[in-house]
């Protein structure tokens, strides 16, 4: 794994720079929303079956992250909260780029790229499964 600082053009930028405003915009709607919870519907997921989706905390894991509560954050949802982290960096990187136009590059190899995809598809429902875990056996909402 290597990180490398390349020149950039805004063609390259383009799918980070729209990523970059939904993340400013969820940003500033969870932050200064004071009905955030009453303005998005409840988990159907949850409503019909009684357990939580795969997604579910990730609404209170983004409000938390935008107040700048990261244990609440991790806590509600870990898969969201990494994904979310995830998106800000590359939003970062997105504006360094569009500031500086130069931006950093992740450079895997063939073995890294399988190693982090298998993270990411078994991390997923061992999510799920710690929400199923921390909502019914330890007693959280």
């Amino acid at each position: 794994m290597r990180l490398k600082i390349r020149h950039t053009t805004f063609s390259d930028l383009k799918l980070g720079f729209i990523y970059l405003l939904i993340g400013t915009v969820g940003f500033i709607f969870t932050r200064f929303n004071p009905n955030l919870f009453e303005t998005i519907p409840p988990c159907l997921f949850r409503q019909i079956t009684g357990i939580p989706c795969p997604a579910c905390g990730a609404t209170h894991s983004g409000y938390y992250l935008s107040h700048f509560q990261i244990i609440p954050a991790f806590l509600t949802n870990p898969f969201f909260f990494i994904l979310f982290v995830g998106l800000i960096v590359w939003g970062c990187n997105t504006a360094a780029g569009l500031i500086f136009k130069k931006k950093l590059q992740l450079i895997l190899t063939v073995q890294e790229s399988k190693i982090i995809r298998f993270i990411i598809i078994t991390s997923f429902p061992l999510n799920w499964l710690y929400l199923i875990i921390v909502n019914y056996f330890i007693g959280r909402k």
